[in-house]
């Protein structure tokens, strides 16, 4: 993964997200209502947390409407995340900037979190495992990301995109660097457009290709891909699936 190429692409997108990331947004209302429902509910501050991939602050602000950290990281490749606005004091937070598989990470973690972010880190290995090694003794891993199925529309007409893992290949990814699995989920979510234009749009939007770095379109190739997504239409429009998946794992 090109790194830099990702932080240009979100840092670009900072102002846009919010208002297009319609299934991340989703996703995280889901992933914090399923880590409410495991957590004691008597349970409403933790000490340390670490959120991977803040970017403009949307899951930053559903943990905050169930929970109040002593302290909490915040980290992602650019410095727009400096901008967010917190609703808690300014010393109870600290921003980590940079590749969360390269920077050093705060010890005795009791929760890292992360929202439609880590399909975009290679390999998961060894990013859980150093978030293992992160974490106190029954600190929590909680996030979201996206399965096989991911758009799989635009993976189709142009044979490229992100490589996704399964549910299955994350979770044995898990238990393989010492977690135990607490949830897991997978689910579909389809938004519908106009045209194959404005799903473009939508993915630029939210800092989101489904092309690498290589790929430049020309107007040849736009305009074929424009009319081969016709061929996906259906009432409500020209449709992109999203498959997000909700994982909630424990250091025991």
């Amino acid at each position: 993964m090109n790194v830099v190429r990702i932080a240009r692409r979100f840092s670009a997108a900072y102002d846009t997200y919010q208002n297009n990331a319609i299934a991340q947004k989703v996703a995280a209302k889901r992933l914090m209502s399923a880590l409410v429902g495991l957590l004691p509910p008597t349970q409403t501050h933790f000490a340390q947390v670490l959120e991977i991939g803040c970017g403009s602050g949307g899951l930053t602000e559903q943990l905050l409407q169930y929970y109040v950290p002593d302290l909490l990281y915040l980290n992602d490749l650019y410095d727009k995340i400096t901008q967010n606005r917190l609703p808690i004091p300014a010393d109870a937070y600290r921003f980590l900037l940079g590749d969360i598989g390269k920077i050093s990470l705060p010890t005795g973690l009791d929760l890292v979190l992360s929202g439609s972010v880590l399909q975009w880190i290679y390999p998961l290995d060894e990013l859980f495992a150093k978030i293992h090694q992160s974490l106190a003794m029954g600190g929590v891993l909680a996030f979201s990301t996206f399965g096989k199925n991911n758009l799989w529309q635009l993976k189709r007409l142009t044979n490229r995109g992100l490589v996704y893992y399964s549910l299955d290949e994350i979770v044995e990814r898990l238990i393989q660097s010492g977690f135990c699995m607490e949830y897991h989920a997978v689910y579909q979510q389809t938004l519908h457009f106009d045209n194959a234009m404005a799903v473009l749009r939508h993915l630029q939007a939210t800092g989101v290709t489904a092309t690498d770095s290589d790929f430049h379109w020309s107007k040849e190739s736009l305009s074929r891909f424009c009319q081969a997504y016709q061929s996906y239409a259906d009432d409500e429009g020209l449709p992109l699936t999203y498959e997000p998946m909700i994982l909630i794992a424990k250091k025991l």
